[in-house]
């Protein structure tokens, strides 16, 4: 491993984003210089936010949240750094890679997600006071509003997925129906989820109070540049020749039945990737015109939710827009012309 590249890396993702097809293409389990770990490919967080969402609080202002509920929530959210940070220091004692995983919504600080959503002046009080082992402490500059401290935050190299907000927050939606949400709990939960506010955030964070470039993948490059994957192995230290294009989506398939794999929150978010043998190139469209999907989303969700998912889509576009144009790209064409992609046809 190079002196530029970590010991600590993390991969920051959006819901619907293809981030559980990039990690099943890098085969992290199989990249020996990664640390195993029981939630590395995992969302680490996913316990807080279970709570959340088993209390109702996601539709709440922080500031209307009970003691007992504000109590829970910080022991949770305490206990998963606390993990990652044991987890993170056992990786490096041990020369090996540290790894995790999870969404940026996640990782966000309930004050700063109370006043995005609400207004700046909607809660009066700091941010949540979640500390990193050591010398971590609790401090956190005011561009990072997350639940991580800055000192522990920066210590992890990041790597941010994303994809056009036209693809992703439809199939939000869909999952969503699936579960058979009324029309009135898809605006809801949409309107909290359907924004890449939350990635852009904590990329400039990175950016402008680390001095860190985190490296951005995108999710049409995942599907259909695969030199784009194996450049990124070569910038985060991880073997490249354990990449894989294809996987027995029949064995999968029957893991699931016997509900060996995935819990039932979980299935819907992982049902084309667990059904497919290979990588879909259908899902990296080269051309989308949001008005025509605009009719299409009105006529599958309701004039509402429509609407509003149309409504969401173009209000993320910029953000969308600004990260996709500092995304990682290929060496240069022919850079990989000779190395056989293993599972490729």
């Amino acid at each position: 491993m190079s002196s530029g590249q970590s010991h600590r890396l993390v991969l920051i993702s959006h819901p619907r984003t293809a981030s559980n097809l990039l990690i099943k293409i890098l085969n992290i389990d199989e990249q020996h210089e990664i640390l195993p770990s029981s939630r590395r490919t995992g969302h680490i967080f996913y316990p807080a936010i279970k709570v959340k969402f088993e209390h109702g609080l996601q539709a709440k202002r922080v500031c209307d949240w009970s003691e007992e509920e504000r109590s829970t929530m910080i022991q949770t959210n305490q206990e998963r750094l606390n993990e990652l940070d044991e987890y993170a220091t056992r990786a490096k004692n041990e020369g090996k890679i540290a790894f995790f995983r999870d969404h940026s919504i996640s990782l966000a600080d309930p004050v700063a997600q109370t006043r995005f959503y609400v207004g700046e002046d909607s809660v009066q009080e700091i941010p949540w006071p979640v500390k990193g082992a050591g010398s971590h402490g609790a401090l956190r500059t005011s561009l990072n509003n997350t639940l991580l401290p800055d000192e522990f935050l920066k210590s992890w190299r990041p790597t941010f997925v994303i994809r056009h907000p036209a693809l992703v927050f439809p199939s939000y939606c869909r999952v969503l129906d699936a579960a058979d949400s009324s029309e009135d709990e898809m605006v809801r939960e949409g309107a909290l989820v359907n924004t890449y506010h939350w990635t852009r955030s904590l990329y400039d964070c990175y950016k402008n109070a680390f001095a860190i470039d985190g490296i951005i993948l995108d999710a049409e490059d995942i599907i259909s540049k695969p030199e784009v994957l194996f450049h990124y192995c070569e910038k985060v230290g991880i073997d490249s020749s354990k990449l894989r294009f294809t996987w027995d989506a029949k064995s999968t398939i029957e893991e699931l039945a016997q509900n060996k794999v995935r819990d039932l929150q979980h299935r819907p978010f992982m049902a084309t990737m667990d059904a497919s043998s290979g990588i879909l190139q259908d899902k990296a469209p080269s051309h989308i015109d949001i008005d025509l999907e605009a009719k299409k989303w009105r006529e599958e969700f309701g004039e509402r939710a429509g609407a509003k998912l149309e409504e969401w889509v173009r209000a993320a576009i910029p953000d969308y827009e600004y990260l996709s144009s500092r995304r990682l790209r290929a060496k240069g064409e022919g850079d990989y012309s000779g190395i056989k992609l293993g599972g490729l046809p």
